[in-house]
């Protein structure tokens, strides 16, 4: 009997509280009183900006939103969202860089809603020149090739790409890169890759535009080996003298060869006709660069022993 009591307070509470709501939305809906209300987040289109570029400016903000305040009917502006609000700004009077404030321009309200007239709406804008340079591609590589392969060679389709954007932007870019993963490559291939600009400190660089966003990455595998060295000497020490032997140091160094049975490479160091003495000679490589690449080529001395002859 008690649980029954307690019910039907309950649902005579719940009820009243309905009836309550409904009475003050009829009333509400009979005065439908003036209020004010703030919409932020109004995003705001650029008119004439194509006038910009033709002078060679740029603006250097970027997704420019407004706040506004609007009164009405508080069943107009309630119903109101920032989507439904048209607001712009005209840049062609612009003819040189610098810092403009210009106004907004609002469209969009609902009839019987109207900008709250203390409100004045106005974008600070930064205009920059817009200019376009030359930049090196690099490379960069994540990863290893595996199965006993090396990089033979990686190169860019690019050797540099235009890059246009505001004057002060360009000039945090230190370099132009795109990276390649080395992971399960096991032959020769070419993969496309994107072009990032970086600043210094490795952020990366928005709001430019590249006159090329890809670049074809040829990848050339080939083997790392430890090979010897032969030394080849060329010319003859002076008239009376002889070579009688000649010694490598180091003698051996690591290369990266597409051919996968060789041994050794050559040097060669050339004698000027006038030596009597043993000499030290700095040697030059004499390889197939199209098939072998020297890993941190090391300097080679051969200590060249000279005798006479008489």
């Amino acid at each position: 009997m008690k649980k029954n009591k307690k019910k039907n307070k309950l649902l005579f509470a719940a009820l009243s509280l309905v009836i309550a709501i409904m009475l003050w939305m009829v009333a509400l809906n009979e005065q439908n009183p003036t209020v004010n209300r703030s919409i932020s987040n109004i995003s705001v289109n650029i008119a004439a900006q194509s006038t910009l570029a033709a002078k060679n400016l740029v603006i250097l903000e970027d997704n420019i939103k407004v706040s506004i305040k609007i009164k009405g009917a508080v069943f107009t502006v309630g119903t109101v969202k920032a989507s439904d609000i048209k607001a712009s700004i005209d840049v062609s009077g612009i003819n040189t860089e610098g810092v403009y404030e210009l106004p907004v321009s609002i469209s969009g309200l609902p009839s019987g809603a109207e900008l709250n007239s203390a409100n004045s709406i106005k974008v600070t804008l930064t205009v920059d020149k817009l200019v376009s340079v030359n930049i090196p591609v690099s490379i960069n590589t994540i990863g290893a090739l595996e199965g006993g392969i090396s990089v033979f060679s990686i190169k860019s389709s690019l050797a540099s790409v235009k890059v246009t954007g505001a004057e002060t932007v360009i000039n945090t870019i230190n370099n132009v890169s795109a990276s390649v993963n080395l992971n399960n490559i096991t032959a020769d291939t070419t993969v496309t890759e994107s072009l990032t600009a970086y600043t210094q400190s490795g952020e990366v660089v928005d709001n430019i535009k590249f006159s090329k966003n890809t670049t074809d990455i040829e990848i050339l595998t080939g083997y790392l080996k430890n090979v010897e060295l032969k030394i080849s000497v060329q010319g003859k020490p002076a008239s009376g003298y002889a070579v009688s032997g000649f010694k490598a140091e180091p003698n051996k160094v690591n290369v990266i060869t597409r051919n996968n049975n060789l041994t050794s490479i050559s040097v060669v160091v050339v004698l000027a006709g006038k030596e009597k003495t043993d000499i030290v000679m700095l040697a030059q490589y004499n390889i197939d660069e199209d098939n072998v690449v020297v890993v941190n080529p090391p300097k080679i001395n051969v200590t060249v022993t000279i005798k006479s002859t008489r």
